[in-house]
């Protein structure tokens, strides 16, 4: 279904235009909008979440990872993102975000029912059956309000909430005759969504 909507355009992703305040805010670090904004010289961010992308082999598509490298290679790399989960490892996503908006790739603004992916921290309830590919996640906003997210993919951020990750890997990996992950060599670092800008949930 994704792949159709987004056929033809060199490179697309799902979010929201944003000039102030907080984001890519999660329990590892937040950036500022007027500050990247100002570094980069560009009105606004092109916000989303770089969990999933949709590209196409065109020129139009190298400029936009050419532009992510060189501003992660360039001076300004702490300024523009923060440090991840391994050593030596920076949050993707605010490069992007500079990177497009330098380009003037905005993002679409598809509704949160329709979206290609959710995101799981901040998630307070949902549905996520892997038989007949529901998906369908409450999630909490920084506002206090929850909004229902509905999509194709979900993307465990983290892997957030990581009880109902596992029990999704366990459903896969038994259908595919797999033994089980073994939880006591699993040290996953946990990301959560508890800084979220509000306007991104709405």
């Amino acid at each position: 279904m994704f792949w159709r909507k987004y056929r033809s355009e060199a490179f697309a992703v799902e979010g929201h235009l944003q000039s102030e305040g907080p984001v890519f805010a999660c329990s590892l670090g937040v950036k500022q909008a007027e500050d990247l904004c100002r570094l980069v010289g560009t009105g606004t961010l092109s916000v989303f979440n770089a969990g999933v992308m949709y590209f196409e082999k065109k020129p139009e598509s190298d400029r936009v990872f050419e532009t992510a490298i060189s501003l992660f290679e360039g001076p300004h790399r702490d300024a523009i993102s923060y440090p991840y989960k391994h050593a030596g490892e920076y949050a993707d996503e605010p490069y992007f975000a500079c990177a497009l908006a330098m380009l003037g790739i905005s993002p679409h603004q598809p509704p949160a029912t329709n979206r290609l992916q959710v995101t799981t921290p901040n998630m307070v309830d949902g549905v996520m059956d892997l038989t007949v590919g529901d998906l369908q996640v409450v999630k909490r906003a920084a506002n206090g309000r929850d909004y229902v997210w509905s999509s194709a993919i979900g993307h465990f951020c983290g892997l957030a909430p990581m009880d109902i990750y596992f029990a999704l890997a366990d459903q896969l990996r038994r259908e595919a005759n797999l033994p089980l992950m073994d939880r006591s060599r699993f040290q996953a670092k946990v990301l959560t969504g508890n800084t979220h800008h509000a306007g991104a949930e709405g």
